[in-house]
């Protein structure tokens, strides 16, 4: 156990003299520590910190709440006296009996040697007591030059004299507050120490009396302990230009240079080296010093003492504790800042727009030169443009405490694209001559690429570039102009967009931004305001419209088919015209929307919750309509490439809306969906397409008369199993492969299948994942095989798709044989069978469904099965019997069948292959309804 406490006060100790040793060039400054905030007396510890003379603790705090004991302190006056470096002592040793084999105890014995410290009285010293305030300043008092028996700080009243003694001689400024016998903390030693450090070093001289004793007369030089000890002085100013910016105007200056505005040079200053005015040292500093009154210690060169870039600076720039700063970019004016800061400005408070050159408010010096706003020809026209924007940073600076701000700025960051960049070399903005730089000249060229979003400034002949931040989530509210809540996270919006020079037809300004419930990508500004809203992230919002209507009861209607693929009918709630921000007026909505003039059009839309609509038309510059039936038009399904009159280059967010012959419209989001298309002529075909360096980058295609060169996307549902909230859950055919429990929706197909009947459909999925169907290709036939090849098959008695008989080569053809949860992608085609076929335009069969064969335990298809029975009467004319007892109506309620339980109806060109369900149509001679029957 004694072993084990003599350890850990070992360690103790040893974590005491860390933080007590000299400083390192490596070490942590003043701004390093990391309870830098908790510091009292700042000036003090960056002072002896940069010295050299105290260090902070190993876990980077400068723990100023802790003690120093007497042995430690001992060490600290020999750093003093040695000008902030370690002492060489050798092998001192002292005759106290609690020293010897001390880690101190050679500092110890120097500081006795030198009368600075005579021990407790008792042949002891205390090297692990908490060193007193008292105790401190005898022993700075002695290191400053006083003697202990010319002054009476030793004996049995050395306390009351000493602390006497260190008033006078300003020890204790700013120390008021401190019991002088009590423990003295590390915040306060250092304050004591900065305070000796400033004070003048005092020697004696001596008066021989007639008697023959002398008499010692003190003389205070002119030279303070900072510079006898470390030939330092402290030089006192304003930073006005550094490696970041030169608020005199011009290019900042070369690393490591910074230009201090002197204010205590001169004979009568508190230095004589530098005079008042602009001097340069070898000091790095950057944005957070310009403006501000700084000190640094400065020692001067021996054969050129009042040269200041051949001076050498000792640690870093320390900022005075009387600056008042103010950072503010909010929308509040630069007024109303000032006043809530009770901080006032006059006519000698010095101004810079995005740091250049410092300017007056009385234009005797007005300068534009950083002016990203254009030339503007005097003050109050520039401090306009700044004023009041959320996003532009206003810095206020007081720098000597008065109340009266000497410096104020206005900064900015804009966002921008990389268009150019060659690594090592150059990089080029927003295809900006005027914003290409070489890669010396560009903070932050590393960190960013060709084609990245960027948030730039130009600052003191540099660029600086960083990556723009976003965030990606669903847009929860907005308050127009202020805010947008994003994943519950609630955004100020900026004012830089509309005010810088880059546009981006896919952003809109985060101000403008109404649109909810949607995912979206959002730009920050440097700020962290939203600054836009990228609208090519937000999910699909282009929209074809195919019908609009308008009436003063009812206002605009249109008919439009969304990017989920669905068409629906919609109230107009706004309407916008391309290029406005401004709501369309009744007038401009009638003028717009009645008798169909909204129609063959798109356009931007939101949905809100009560299902009304605001829609926004696409403006013509972004627009390449091509009307002439002899365009050609090329694409193919997975590849980039549109070729029409020129090329276009689509994405997985370009939306594609085909419309075929009879007006049906096929939404497809991404390249990976739309079916391809190479046809020498198409009726219409409209690219919306980007701006600038986008101009080629296809947003939303519109194909009129759309004939795909295959089927496009098509399956076959051959068994349903249930519903959910967006539709029917289905079994299908898909590429070759059996596919369970996908969704459908029926809504668009032409036959309004109450529910979805087995067949061969057309697709598209939206963004919900749900299949969209439409009918079936337009190359379908169903029938009966009348003759088999090697490699084809004859297909007659076309059964209702209305395509004509014919033979189709099978190659390659995928065959299924439909049988409810049987179904299986085999068998094999044979004379007899009824078919289900899908080809191209070369009648190649693409797919091939047998109906005809099935389980008799399994048997759920319409031909020749229980409870149907199916008469052909001509080839498109069919009777079906329908035993009612195994089925429920699905149709009219007040229908009533005559002929008992087995009524006929003539079907005519409909037929319906495998299905738990069988749709029916009755004729009563003016009247054609359809029932929908589903097996019980």
């Amino acid at each position: 156990m004694r072993n084990l406490k003599r350890a850990l006060s070992m360690a103790l100790a040893a974590v005491m003299v860390l933080g007590l040793m000299v400083v390192s060039a490596s070490a942590a400054s003043y701004n390093d520590f990391t309870d830098k905030d908790e510091i009292v007396h700042k000036d003090a510890v960056a002072m002896v910190t940069e010295l050299g003379v105290l260090a902070g603790l190993p876990d980077g705090s400068f723990g100023g709440t802790q003690n120093i004991d007497r042995a430690s302190f001992a060490r600290l006056v020999c750093v003093v006296l040695n000008g902030g470096k370690e002492p060489v002592l050798g092998n001192l040793t002292t005759s106290f009996t609690d020293t010897q084999g001390n880690w101190a105890e050679k500092y110890i014995a120097f500081c006795v040697d030198r009368g600075i410290i005579a021990g407790r009285g008792n042949n002891t010293f205390g090297p692990s007591d908490n060193v007193t305030g008292s105790e401190a300043a005898k022993m700075l008092l002695v290191a400053l030059g006083y003697n202990t028996t010319y002054e009476g700080i030793g004996g049995s009243t050395w306390e009351i004299t000493t602390n006497s003694l260190a008033n006078m001689a300003g020890l204790y400024e700013d120390l008021e507050d401190i019991n002088p016998s009590e423990p003295l903390t590390r915040d306060n030693a250092a304050q004591m120490i900065y305070n000796v450090l400033n004070a003048n070093t005092v020697d004696y001289s001596f008066s021989f009396n007639a008697d023959g004793s002398t008499t010692a007369v003190q003389n205070k030089s002119s030279k303070t302990m900072l510079e006898d000890k470390f030939g330092v002085v402290t030089v006192e100013g304003t930073v006005v230009a550094n490696e970041f910016a030169n608020l005199n105007g011009g290019n900042a200056l070369d690393a490591g240079k910074t230009t201090v505005d002197v204010t205590n040079g001169g004979t009568n200053g508190d230095q004589a080296n530098y005079g008042n005015g602009n001097e340069t040292f070898n000091v790095s500093t950057g944005e957070a010093e310009l403006g501000q009154s700084v000190s640094l210690f400065v020692k001067p060169a021996t054969n050129a003492s009042s040269n200041a870039s051949k001076a050498t600076v000792i640690g870093s720039v320390i900022t005075s504790s009387e600056n008042t700063v103010v950072t503010d970019s909010s929308r509040d004016t630069l007024a109303d800042v000032l006043k809530d800061n009770k901080i006032t400005a006059d006519n000698t408070t010095l101004y810079s727009f995005q740091y250049g050159k410092a300017v007056t408010n009385d234009d005797s010096n007005f300068d534009n030169t950083n002016d990203p706003y254009g030339n503007q020809t005097d003050f109050a026209t520039m401090l306009a443009k700044w004023n009041g924007l959320r996003g532009v940073v206003k810095t206020i600076i007081d720098n000597d405490d008065d109340g009266v701000a000497e410096y104020i700025t206005f900064s900015r960051y804009d966002i921008g694209k990389v268009t150019t960049y060659t690594a090592d070399d150059s990089l080029k903005l927003n295809s900006s001559a005027a914003l290409e730089y070489d890669a010396e000249d560009v903070v932050g060229f590393e960190n960013v690429s060709k084609n990245d979003y960027v948030l730039y400034a130009e600052i003191g002949g540099k660029l600086y570039v960083e990556v723009a931040k976003t965030v990606e989530g669903n847009l929860d509210a907005y308050n127009a102009g202020k805010s947008l809540t994003i994943d519950g996270t609630k955004y100020n919006t900026s004012d830089l967009y509309a005010t810088g020079t880059y546009t981006n037809s896919d952003w809109t300004n985060a101000n403008d931004y109404k649109t909810l419930d949607k995912t979206a990508v959002v730009y920050l500004d440097k700020e962290g305001n939203a600054l836009v809203v990228d609208g090519s992230a937000v999910a699909n919002e282009y929209g074809y419209i195919t019908g609009s209507s308008y009436d003063s009861l009812d206002g605009a209607r249109v008919k439009i088919t969304l990017t989920d693929g669905t068409t629906g009918t919609y109230v107009v709630d706004k309407a916008y015209a391309a290029d406005s921000t401004t709501k369309m007026t009744s007038l401009e909505l009638k003028n717009a929307f009645e008798d169909g003039k909204a129609g063959d059009k798109l356009a931007t839309y939101s949905i809100n919750d009560d299902k009304e609509i605001t829609v926004k038309f696409i403006s013509s510059s972004v627009t390449d309509d091509n009307t002439s039936s002899a365009t050609a038009y090329k694409f193919t399904k997975g590849n980039a490439t549109i070729t029409v009159d020129s090329k276009y280059y689509a994405d997985e967010s370009t939306m594609f809306f085909y419309v075929d012959a009879d007006g049906n419209v096929s939404a497809y989001a991404g390249i990976s969906n739309a079916p391809s298309v190479d046809k020498a002529s198409v009726q219409k075909n409209i690219i919306i397409h980007g701006t600038g360096d986008e101009a080629d980058e296809a947003k939303a295609v519109i194909l009129l008369d759309a004939e795909t060169t295959t089927a496009g996307d098509y399956l076959y549902i051959y068994q349903t199993t249930g519903v959910n909230s967006n539709g029917t859950i289905a079994n299908a055919i898909i590429n070759g492969e059996l596919v369970k429990d996908i969704t459908v929706d029926s809504a668009d197909l032409t036959n309004s299948l109450t529910g979805v009947a087995t067949g061969v459909y057309r697709y598209s999925i939206n963004s919900k994942g749900v299949y969209q169907l439409t009918d079936a290709p337009a190359k379908t036939v169903i029938g009966e095989i009348t003759r088999v090849t090697s490699n084809s098959v004859v297909v007659d008695a076309d059964l209702g798709t209305g395509n004509t008989s014919g033979e189709y080569t099978i190659s390659g053809c995928t065959v299924a044989t439909i049988d409810g949860s049987d179904t299986a992608v085999d068998g094999t085609l044979s004379k007899g069978q009824v078919v289900a076929l899908v080809y191209d335009s070369d009648d190649k069969a693409l797919a091939a469904y047998i109906l005809e064969e099935y389980d008799e335990a399994n048997a759920n298809i319409v031909t020749a099965s229980a409870p149907f029975t199916l008469e052909k009467q001509s080839d498109n004319a069919y009777n079906v019997k329908i035993d009612l007892s195994e089925y429920k109506q699905l149709g009219e309620d007040d229908f009533s069948f005559s002929g008992g339980a087995t009524p006929e109806f003539n079907i005519s060109s409909t037929y319906v292959a495998a299905s738990d369900y069988v749709t029916v149509t009755a004729a009563d001679g003016s009247t054609v309804i359809t029932y929908t029957f589903v097996q019980k």
